[in-house]
Parts: structure tokens; sequence; C-alpha cells
């Protein structure tokens, strides 16, 4: 299984908050927590007060990038007098190793989680060998 993860594992990029190139904006990189079963792994990222919406996935050569961001919205008719809670722009990148299939990752959202399903491609699924 050993040999299975160094050629299918997701290897995260260090660092805390990244600077996206592009406009002038800071990210936050959202904490993650990498699980493994005999056909995938999956990828929770926790996200709080994102909207499913605002979230999106894209693959584009050997990464997978991800973006969130929050949408603070005060009371109508209301002023700030104190605030603690900021916007958040998540963004973080990891790099896919060659045994994931690419066509068939999935995700779903919930209660602030984002949660990436990545299916390990046939040839790197371990196997048993049975000693005659």
């Amino acid at each position: 299984m050993e040999n299975n993860k160094q050629n299918a594992l997701i290897k995260k990029e260090p660092g805390s908050i990244v600077k996206y190139p592009g406009p002038e904006r800071i990210y936050v990189m959202p904490p993650a927590d990498l699980l493994e079963t005999a056909d995938d792994f999956i990828l929770k990222l926790d996200m709080p007060g994102v909207s499913k919406e605002s979230v999106s996935l894209i693959v584009e050569n050997e990464q997978l990038a991800i973006r969130g961001n929050t949408d603070y919205n005060t009371e109508e008719n209301a002023e700030m007098l104190y605030g603690e809670i900021c916007w958040k722009n998540y963004y973080r990148v990891f790099r896919l190793g060659k045994g994931i299939d690419r066509e068939k990752i999935s995700a779903v959202f919930g209660d602030g989680v984002l949660s990436i399903t990545l299916p390990k491609t046939e040839k790197s699924k371990a196997i048993e060998i049975k000693i005659n």
C-alpha cells in the first residue's frame, strides 16, 4: 500500500496564506484532512461561511485548484459597531498523482465542509498476492 500512496497521493503546497497571481487579493488556505479507502482518497476542507454556489474546483495541469468565498451580509438598516468576522477568500492547490482517476472526481458541500472524492485508478489500487 505504501508504494500505492506515493503514486496516487496528493501533495499540499506549504503555507497558510497564499497570494494568487492577478488582482491584489489575499487568499486563506483552508485546513484539510486526507483520508484513504481501498478505492479512493477523500479530501475534506473546512470552509466556514462559504456557500455551495461560490465553491469552484478545477483540475488542470496535474493540479486540483479549490476556491470559495464567504458572502458576509450585514443586516439591512443596521450600522456595524464592532466586527471581528471578516470576509474570506479561500484558495488551495493540490498536486494530483498519476494514480487519481481525474474523470471520476466528485465533490459534495455541506455545513461548511467541502468533501472531494478522488478515485484511484485500477493500476494504483493495492492488490494482495497469495503465496502458494
